[in-house]
């Protein structure tokens, strides 16, 4: 690179350090000669790094996707850590020249990709007879045990945080679940995401935690309250914004539970009795639903929960450019931003609305440099921040068609 970045860390040759490493800790150098590459560090998703380079002998490792390479991209004090998921080499316009186009993905894709038996202490002949697994306890404690029993199996390359017992109580049953479908069935609605840090040899490990070898650090974090971090459409911190209102699909239950012995009060037929669970919805917003009652399930917690799942929503995709005195930094400071940080936008005519940082992209080329973070609804408005639109397939295939 020859050009002298603006960043919110002032001048830079080298905003966005992109380096290639093996799986075993050792260092291959810098890409270089860089058209573009785009590092998005996701709160709810997989990390993606894309890069389009040259096709040199230097950068040639980008082209193995066989998890032997990895690929690092620095901001500041921030690292993403990322494994090569697509590797495409082509012509640059000219058949004497070529360009390698990578799109590496995060380590919250191993957990997509990970399954554990019953039991992951024994070896497979020892199994018990069962297909399930039972998990319950706080979100923190339910979350990182699927990792530690998912990554004694697998062999993945993670190391899990002490936990700190944080969150409500969570009951999950898995049937040789894949972990990443487990942890976000636990994490919706709770308040709290997964933390996931790139480490390489030479960076700061945690107390208790030791490696040697590249790896993912996790751990799970409540949702940041950030008093103070404030941005505006009047400031032009916003470039684009959108908010979107959905009324409850159920507002009303009808419940129906099988009597083993039907008391004499009863005013249902023999063995059977109806309940209505009635928000008071509208008349023209009121919408019903049916459920019938199971092995002893509670007539009022099944319509409750069917109730809140069903609920009315609201989302936001905002999109913001922050003024120079902000920098994304995962440890809280005055003019700092990270993942999972609660922010205050203001928006016209509809006023303040809290959201929370969901990703923050930074985009490099030669000639320019722009990190901005994009907020979202938080799971206490809308339990759908957990569930995952697209997995890594279909948000490559997006990547290739230009359309993300």
């Amino acid at each position: 690179m020859t050009t002298r970045y603006q960043t919110p860390w002032g001048p830079s040759w080298d905003p966005l350090e992109i380096t290639m490493h093996t799986d075993g800790g050792d260092a291959l150098g810098k890409v270089n000669r860089i058209e573009k590459a785009i590092a998005r560090w996701s709160a709810v998703d997989a990390d993606l790094l894309e890069v389009t380079c040259a096709l040199d002998p230097a950068n040639a490792a980008l082209l193995d996707t066989s998890g032997s390479v990895l690929i690092s991209a620095r901001v500041g004090t921030e690292r993403l850590l990322a494994v090569p998921a697509v590797s495409v080499v082509e012509d640059a316009g000219d058949p004497v020249a070529g360009r390698i186009r990578v799109i590496a993905a995060g380590a919250r894709t191993l957990l997509d990709a990970a399954v554990a038996p019953p039991d992951p202490h024994l070896t497979l002949e020892s199994q018990p007879p069962r297909q399930e697994s039972r998990y319950r306890g706080p979100v923190e404690d339910i979350v990182k045990g699927i990792i530690v029993d998912a990554v004694r199996w697998s062999g993945h390359p993670i190391r899990v945080l002490p936990s700190h017992r944080r969150g409500r109580t969570v009951t999950l049953t898995s049937k040789l679940t894949p972990a990443g479908d487990l942890i976000d069935e636990a994490l919706a609605g709770s308040g709290h995401r997964l933390d996931v840090i790139g480490w390489i040899p030479g960076d700061p490990l945690p107390t208790g935690i030791t490696a040697t070898a590249p790896c993912a650090l996790i751990d799970v974090v409540p949702w940041r309250a950030r008093p103070g971090l404030i941005w505006s459409a009047e400031a032009g911190d916003i470039d684009t914004w959108a908010l979107e209102y959905r009324r409850a699909t159920i507002t009303a239950v009808l419940t129906g539970e099988r009597l083993d012995n039907p008391g004499a009060d009863d005013d249902q037929p023999a063995g059977f009795r109806y309940r209505a669970h009635d928000r008071g919805a509208r008349p023209w917003a009121t919408r019903w639903a049916y459920r019938g009652l199971r092995g002893g399930q509670s007539a009022e917690s099944t319509a409750a929960e069917l109730l809140e799942d069903s609920a009315a929503s609201a989302s936001a995709d905002i999109r913001l450019t922050p003024a120079a005195q902000w920098r994304p930094q995962r440890h809280a400071g005055a003019g700092t931003y990270w993942l999972g940080d609660r922010v205050q936008v203001s928006l016209p005519v509809v006023g303040v609305v809290e959201q929370v940082i969901t990703e923050i992209v930074a985009t490099m080329t030669p000639s320019t440099f722009h990190i901005a973070p994009v907020v979202a609804t938080p799971d206490s408005l809308s339990r759908s921040i957990h569930r995952r639109v697209a997995r890594l397939g279909e948000r490559v295939a997006r990547l290739e068609r230009g359309q993300a």
